[in-house]
């Protein structure tokens, strides 16, 4: 999906974009020249779409939580 991003001059750090071309790696005449062939794009789609609504509901709800350290960028490695 990033290489299909970048063939088209768009951000592939950006999920936006993202979002619009992982499902066309379903669709053969994406997937035959990806390096893993055939996915299943609009899953995560979904599944990260799922992962940003309940995001924002925890935080209209005001709950506090923490992002463990392995997962903060910020954090330092070790």
């Amino acid at each position: 999906a990033r290489n299909l991003a970048r063939a088209r001059d768009l951000d592939p750090e950006n999920w936006s974009v993202l979002s619009r071309m992982l499902p066309l790696l379903s669709r053969r005449e994406y997937y035959k020249d990806a390096i893993y062939g055939y996915c299943r794009g609009a899953e995560p789609v979904r599944y990260v779409g799922r992962i940003m609504i309940y995001h924002d509901v925890l935080k209209r709800r005001g709950v506090e939580y923490s992002v463990p350290p392995f997962l903060d960028e910020d954090a330092p490695a070790g």
